[in-house]
């Protein structure tokens, strides 16, 4: 039904000047609204974009370097960041990994050793079990003591308990997701590719931006 729409869309706008219809989008094809937005602590005039992702997923594993090629250059408004996201049980190691790497000031460097981990080395434990991810920052140079520690503190739990809300929360059945300003959701199958998500991010960015002006 989506994909009927969308060509039935492409066909109209094929009518149109080409600039009338440039890089433009569709809510309800490549981006819906959420039914109660959820509030978001940017300043006046930024917009978040929010990745709700989980190292295990594929899907995430090939859109990060998409995103990190377009990063350096998206849009002056757009503010960026990356949540872990905890649809099952089986999910929250890895969340639970994402913030004790961040407590410990090393995530850049875990969150890429995860990805390649599971996704190129193949170690599929690493997407939920403890003990394969305390060996992966032992050899990141983070000693035992240190990693635990992080783990195991309130400040992590807590973060990991957010999570796990916010997700729910936020009504997404699978990863990855964008979330532009608490407000659209999108992600590579409402988008049709990894390159066009990229674009009806920044559409949504800007019309975002346009709004808040």
């Amino acid at each position: 039904m989506i994909q009927t729409l969308r060509r039935a869309l492409i066909g109209f706008l094929l009518c149109l000047p080409l600039a009338a219809h440039a890089d433009y989008f569709f809510e309800g094809v490549d981006y819906h609204r959420l039914e109660t937005p959820i509030p978001v602590t940017t300043a006046p005039g930024e917009v978040e974009v929010l990745e709700l992702f989980w190292y295990g997923c594929p899907h995430c594993f090939r859109l990060e370097p998409y995103l990190q090629k377009w990063l350096p250059n998206a849009p002056a408004a757009l503010r960026f960041r990356q949540q872990p996201a905890v649809l099952s049980p089986r999910w929250a190691p890895a969340a639970q990994a994402f913030y004790a790497a961040e407590a410990l000031g090393v995530l850049p460097q875990i969150h890429h050793a995860l990805f390649d981990g599971i996704h190129v080395s193949g170690n599929r434990a690493l997407a939920s079990d403890r003990a394969a991810i305390a060996k992966l920052f032992a050899q990141q140079g983070l000693s035992e003591t240190d990693f635990n520690q992080a783990w195991d503190s309130f400040a992590v739990r807590g973060k990991l308990r957010r999570a796990e809300q916010f997700t729910q929360r936020s009504g997404i059945q699978g990863v990855p997701t964008i979330l532009v300003q608490g407000k659209y959701l999108t992600d590579g199958s409402s988008a049709g590719s990894y390159e066009n998500l990229i674009k009806v991010i920044e559409y949504l960015v800007a019309k975002e931006s346009g709004a808040a002006e």
